[in-house]
């Protein structure tokens, strides 16, 4: 089993509601993997994880290893 962890932002450009808008569009996108793509245990996507950082994306996935 492997565990993928991916961290990003938006582009600074985007405005308060474009980045609630594209967080909603980018985490359903990726949760709907889990139907599409076999081999995937889980996935989750958190946004906006911490107050204190500069991180707006969390996407953790097990994955089955071959």
């Amino acid at each position: 089993m492997i565990r993928h962890i991916v961290m990003w932002n938006h582009k600074e450009e985007f405005n308060d509601e474009q980045q609630v808008t594209n967080a909603q569009i980018v985490k359903t996108e990726l949760e709907s993997l889990t139907k599409k793509i076999d081999g995937i245990i889980s996935l989750q996507v958190i946004t906006n994880p911490l107050a204190s950082n500069n991180i707006k994306y969390i996407l953790t996935m097990f994955v089955l290893a071959n």
